[in-house]
């Protein structure tokens, strides 16, 4: 398992985004076991560098080629040939440039690209009071696997992850509210021994359980702890997250 570190908080979207893609690959049937060569389609806004999973009129259609046996990572404009990154705004040409950067160093590591979906970030959340309750108990796994190991635990028993729905739903509120909305899955194991999601929107001093209004115009609080305690006693405790020797890769 490889832990990326990184500063750049548009890089770690990307990055975010890439791993969820993959991920979201390992369940389509591949023609080999072992994947060498893969490619991806997204959408780039040119002044920030950042990628997003559907196009639109101010958004740039670009493919990322990965090459584990050349150890390449190549960014191709989607019909039209080689893409040229000095055609971008200096901050986004920054962030799309350190993207690749990261995706290089990982390839470096990996003997397969589907073990990137292995990769694990911590969440970016320096700016908020809840990041030492997210980073303790925040574990990379899908759904399937949160269940099995909250099943083994006692009823209130809860973890953080994200799943592709918290990403998905990460970059339509951000593009509606025109402001880098956070979102994370709260995973917990209910009184009935049922496992259940609640995805958590936040952004400066809001946090709140998303109830299917992009608007996001229901009640918020200041804080992830006093959002948790809005559920009363269905959550006890946190499942602390597991300490595992990993590779970190870091920009040099």
């Amino acid at each position: 398992m490889y832990k990326l570190h990184i500063q750049n908080e548009k890089v770690r979207i990307n990055l975010s985004l890439i791993v969820e893609t993959i991920r979201h690959q390992r369940r389509v049937p591949q023609k080999h076991q072992e994947q060498r060569q893969t490619t991806l389609e997204f959408a780039l806004d040119l002044k920030t560098g950042l990628l997003h999973l559907h196009s639109a009129q101010d958004l740039q259609s670009i493919v990322i080629y990965l090459d584990l046996d050349k150890q390449e990572v190549k960014v191709t404009k989607k019909r039209h040939g080689m893409f040229n990154m000095e055609g971008m705004d200096p901050k986004g040409r920054q962030v799309l440039s350190e993207t690749c950067h990261y995706l290089k160093s990982a390839l470096k590591h990996l003997h397969n690209i589907q073990e990137l979906a292995h990769c694990e970030f911590e969440p970016s959340t320096d700016e908020i009071t809840g990041r030492n309750l997210l980073h303790e108990s925040w574990h990379a796994v899908e759904r399937e696997d949160a269940e099995l190991m909250l099943l083994n635990t006692s009823p209130g028993t809860y973890l953080f992850r994200k799943d592709r729905f918290a990403g998905v739903m990460e970059e339509i509120l951000s593009a509606a509210k025109k402001s880098r909305i956070k979102c994370f899955t709260l995973t917990y194991l209910d009184p009935k021994r049922q496992v259940r999601d609640k995805t958590i929107v936040t952004w400066k001093d809001h946090w709140l359980f998303y109830d299917d209004d992009p608007t996001l115009a229901g009640n918020y609080f200041q804080s992830l702890e006093e959002l948790l305690n809005s559920l009363g006693t269905v959550l006890k405790r946190p499942l602390p997250a597991l300490k595992i020797n990993s590779t970190t890769v870091s920009k040099q």
